[in-house]
């Protein structure tokens, strides 16, 4: 019983800090998990697809990841099999259920893919079938109201780690995903002029997401964004870290795609970001350097020297903020690995302590040597376990110190008790350590965008300088 919670302990914290999923029932889901109808419609066997549904196969049953018939035959790109699904009644406004992974699918329709996939003839069929133009994949609202409580928290803020903060916001980013703005992000203008001609909201936007422009500057696609400009979008509109489309794309760094915006007078605006400090003069940088390359192109090479000057300081903040972050970062992963060796270590001694308990057997004068052990096992583990993985591991440890006191006081009962303990510390230190290593590869991966930004921040500034330094002209591209 006392393994049991123990494991318990430690598998809500570790589960709380990396995920949050919470059910929500939509579709009938097939007997066994599997449906051969949505199988068939992904492969394209449409025959097959023919008979099952004359079996009477439910033609709106979900497998077990949440696709239907439909969904599968639009993944695969089958659009005989979707015109033939429609004729014999599928649901064109069936969406996803809410607690399938991957997260980003959720709550996804038809028509959601086929925008991604690009297939015009499949959109046609199934907005031409009744599919909602303006559906938003959405989470459901009380996994919103987490979230937001979470982040809205302090508290809670200061015991999660950086990398769960930023799995977190991009949820709550992709809140609100209509099939334009998938569309716009995917570079299909064709899809995005049908869906605008069928009644696709614009500049639907739901607070703090994005709308299909500012989608379509973040991901650089340059006839989307002059589509839906000629559409009368809203160019100013904000959407992540209170940022318009055109400084979103200098972020991004799609300058050509901030040129056409720059075109059309759309604004810039970006919020102080508190974790990522770079961002802002950053993004501002490019964007006083874009300026001075068209005063300089008008010939008023005074103000645009000043512009250049601003730029200039600009881009060396962002990348001394960088430069900090991955330093950061560096002695993070260098500090998590350490730790990780230490409870390998740890794990094997406590696993050998145990093997000397049982061998020694009940012997009184090891009673208080084993009690020691333990203790001393478990206050290793919560030390290290602390800096390495933060407040979920560190609360497990002290969870194990407390069941720890309880079983010492429990120590007539036997030393079988302790031996079991330490292998559950044991077990415990080696899963432990293996998690910090995948945390571990994950911020080693992150350090390496950084870095990529970096290489952008000083591509930049040497061709400021050159420009400064050049009295005849300036270079069209960054």
């Amino acid at each position: 019983m006392r393994k049991t919670r123990i494991w318990i302990i430690l598998g809500c914290c570790l589960f709380f800090a990396t995920t949050i999923v919470f059910a929500q029932e939509k579709n009938p889901v097939a007997a066994g998990g599997t449906s051969p109808l949505v199988n068939a419609s992904l492969s394209g066997s449409i025959e097959v697809v023919r008979d099952l549904i004359e079996k009477g196969d439910d033609i709106n049953g979900c497998d077990e990841q949440g696709n239907f018939p439909l969904y599968a035959a639009v993944v695969g790109d089958h659009a005989d099999i979707v015109e033939l699904l429609i004729k014999k009644g599928a649901n064109v406004n069936q969406s996803k259920a809410g607690d399938v992974l991957p997260i980003m699918e959720r709550n996804t329709t038809a028509l959601h893919v086929a925008s991604v996939i690009g297939n015009q003839a499949v959109v046609e069929l199934l907005v031409n079938a009744g599919a909602d133009v303006n559906a938003f994949a959405d989470l459901n609202e009380e996994h919103e109201k987490r979230i937001k409580n979470i982040l809205d928290n302090p508290q809670r803020l200061r015991i999660l780690k950086p990398e769960t903060v930023a799995i977190l916001q991009a949820y709550l980013r992709e809140i609100g995903v209509t099939p334009l703005m998938l569309a716009s992000k995917s570079g299909h203008a064709n899809i995005a002029a049908f869906l605008l001609d069928r009644g696709a909201d614009i500049n639907f936007q739901k607070p703090g997401s994005n709308t299909a422009l500012i989608a379509a500057a973040i991901a650089g696609k340059q006839d989307v964004i002059e589509l839906l400009v000629s559409r009368k979008a809203d160019m100013n509109r904000v959407g992540e870290n209170g940022g318009t489309a055109l400084a979103l794309a200098l972020l991004s760094e799609q300058y050509d795609s901030a040129r056409i915006l720059m075109a059309d007078g759309a604004d810039f605006q970006l919020n102080d970001n508190g974790t990522d400090k770079w961002s802002k003069p950053f993004s501002w940088g490019a964007y006083q350097y874009l300026v001075a390359q068209k005063l300089i192109a008008e010939g008023n090479s005074a103000e645009a020297k000043e512009k250049l000057t601003d730029a200039l300081a600009s881009l060396k903040a962002a990348r001394e903020e960088l430069n900090k972050l991955v330093e950061t970062i560096s002695n993070t992963v260098e500090k998590l690995d350490k730790n990780a060796d230490k409870l390998v270590i740890l794990a094997d001694k406590a696993g050998k302590d145990a093997d000397k308990i049982d061998k020694d057997g009940d012997k009184d004068a090891k009673r208080a040597e084993r009690w020691a052990t333990v203790d001393s096992i478990l206050s290793v583990v919560f030390d290290v376990a602390a800096p390495a993985l933060g407040y979920s591991a560190s609360s497990a440890a002290q969870s194990l110190r407390e069941s720890a006191t309880l079983e010492r006081s429990m120590a007539v009962k036997g030393p079988k008790m302790a031996s079991s303990l330490l292998r559950d510390v044991a077990g415990i230190d080696r899963n432990v350590a293996g998690i910090g290593r995948n945390v571990s590869a994950g911020i080693s991966n992150a350090t390496q965008n950084l870095l990529r930004k970096v290489a952008a921040c000083d591509s930049l500034i040497q061709s400021i300088h050159k420009v400064l330094n050049d009295a005849s002209g300036i270079e069209k591209t960054p």
